[in-house]
């Protein structure tokens, strides 16, 4: 058995959890955000505080891969999902035959469940505060690595974490879940370690997205595939929990005309514009519309 410190408390660091503590380790999560998930779904949509998740109300598709590993190795989670209000389906079942000819077999792999992304994440958190050998520590920051005599010459040995209030906390392996914004290379860099070769870039694109929901529970019917690219814009159109969706126009962060995309009016008015999405836009909204701009493509070379 093995002390195993993840720094980061999402949906990666969550299930990482739970696999090794079903492999028998000891394992501590560290998330620097305070607050727990809220019960219901609801709650955790509108006041659920996570600002160490910079995309937390993002729009959020989770893909049939996704599902597939769960339903491998942590079968609970898909139907705590399902009993939680997660959309469930299959995305070549629900697009219409003469785009798709139809089902075939193998298409039963395509089966997904999906919502919002702190709906899901409440419930993972769930289950995962009621692990055995798991312990989930809000509102603790890590600031640094903690070394101990190098087993390879000139290879720092990583015994620990030291925490923002300055608590050294030491294990076997420290696990890095803080996603695309870890300041890990930083913190092996200081150690004297080269660290990943990072290679990131401004995508170029801006989200202009809002949330909506159906009074009887249900989503848009699906009368394209979700994304639809168009000469200026991409339209994005995701079902979600409990009968919520989102849409995005994504657009070049270059179009100054496409900026005004931030007021409601003229969002609804251009998503009407394209037949194949225009109902989409007819629920009761939840959101106005949210921009999330600066949007990198990073990839880490260990």
């Amino acid at each position: 058995m093995a002390d195993v410190i993840i720094i980061g408390g999402g949906i990666a660091g969550l299930c990482s959890g739970m696999l090794l503590a079903r492999d028998g380790h000891r394992v501590r999560i560290l998330d620097r955000d305070p607050a727990p998930p809220p019960a219901g779904p609801d709650d955790r949509w509108a006041g659920w505080e996570r600002r160490g998740v910079t995309q937390f109300r993002q729009l959020h598709g989770f893909l049939p891969r996704f599902r597939q590993l769960l339903d491998a190795e942590l079968p609970e989670v898909v139907p705590a999902l399902i009993a939680d209000g997660a959309l469930h389906g299959n995305r070549v079942a629900s697009l219409p035959e003469a785009m798709t000819g139809g089902l075939r077999p193998g298409d039963e792999r395509f089966a997904f469940v999906t919502g919002r992304r702190p709906v899901v994440e409440g419930t993972i958190a769930r289950l995962a505060s009621q692990e055995p050998g798991l312990e989930i520590r809000r509102g603790v920051a890590v600031r640094g690595l903690l070394t101990g005599t190098p087993t390879l010459d000139g290879v720092p040995h990583v015994i620990g974490v030291v925490t923002a209030g300055g608590d050294e906390m030491f294990a076997d392996l420290v696990v890095d879940a803080g996603g695309r914004r870890s300041p890990i290379p930083s913190w092996l860099a200081e150690l004297g370690e080269r660290g990943p070769v990072e290679h990131a870039d401004d995508d170029g694109f801006v989200y202009y997205a809002r949330h909506f929901r159906s009074p009887d529970g249900t989503v848009p019917a699906a009368k394209a595939p979700p994304v639809q690219p168009y000469d200026s814009v991409t339209l994005v159109t995701l079902p979600a929990d409990n009968g919520t969706w989102g849409v995005a126009i994504v657009a070049s962060a270059a179009d100054k005309a496409l900026r005004a995309l931030r007021r409601v009016d003229v969002f609804d008015r251009v998503v009407r514009r394209y037949p194949l999405a225009a109902h989409w836009v007819d629920g009761e909204p939840l959101t106005d519309v949210d921009v999330f701009a600066r949007i990198e493509d990073r990839h880490r070379e260990y």
